[in-house]
């Protein structure tokens, strides 16, 4: 192993993905940058509802939301996407690019 990749590349496959689990890197701009919270979840879940406790009792929800409010769901938003990314994208990509390497 010579780089950090792949070090979490082989706990996940060994240790942490038959645990359910999966560990990943993120890249801190998209982190803030003090300790304190934001009060973006807490915003948007009082005007809309708690995903984590049950269905929602409409079909469409109107928010309002801050510019940090944004901010904040921008940089998850983006964290969210680089894991799925990682996790079901670039595979896929590797098996393909991998497949026309051998075929040639």
């Amino acid at each position: 192993m010579s780089t950090v990749k792949e070090a979490v590349d082989l706990m996940n496959e060994k240790h942490v993905h038959p645990a359910g689990f999966h560990l990943t890197m993120v890249r801190k701009d998209l982190l803030p940058a003090t300790h304190s919270c934001s009060d973006a979840p807490h915003h948007l879940l009082q005007q809309t509802y708690d995903w984590r406790y049950g269905k929602p009792d409409k079909e469409k929800y109107s928010v309002t939301l801050s510019a940090d409010d944004m901010e904040y769901i921008g940089n998850a938003l983006e964290i969210y996407g680089s894991i799925l990314f990682e996790l079901y994208t670039r595979p896929e990509l590797e098996k393909i690019v991998k497949g026309m390497c051998q075929s040639e």
